[in-house]
């Protein structure tokens, strides 16, 4: 049986829609309203899936598993390094890409991924809206 753990935090973070490679023109047209000198912002949601194994269904009501803690705080570490920057300019994986939704999501996953936690992430959902998200999986 799988044991699938969801766990959420949240961020806000500016960013500015820019591609370098295309003149001014382009960049309105393809950006819209979201290409702006400065950027803007959104107050961000994030929820992790993790593959939990079929061992934590064993816990003792009331009991927590250690690795819970663990996959939190990692999470909580990949948002906080996000939040009340400005993606363009502070956050290096967004020097030469733009950070849209779907890479902004891509970036976090990569980087849980990274971390060779206990339980892999199976699915990270980003929020930059209720009624506009991507969805990442492994």
């Amino acid at each position: 049986m799988n044991t699938l753990i969801e766990l959420t935090d949240s961020f806000s973070a500016a960013h500015l829609y820019h591609q370098p490679k295309w003149d001014q023109a382009k960049n309105d047209q393809e950006f819209g309203r979201c290409h702006t000198p400065h950027g803007h912002g959104h107050n961000y949601r994030v929820e992790v899936l993790f593959q939990a194994p079929p061992s934590l269904q064993t816990l003792e009501q009331g009991e927590s598993s250690p690795e819970l803690k663990t996959h939190q705080e990692a999470l909580h570490e990949e948002t906080r390094r996000l939040d009340h920057e400005h993606l363009n300019f502070v956050i290096p994986e967004f020097k030469n890409i733009v950070p849209t939704t779907e890479n902004i999501a891509r970036v976090l996953m990569e980087r849980l991924q990274a971390r060779k936690l206990p339980w892999a992430p199976t699915r990270l959902r980003l929020y930059e809206m209720n009624d506009l998200w991507v969805e990442v999986l492994a």
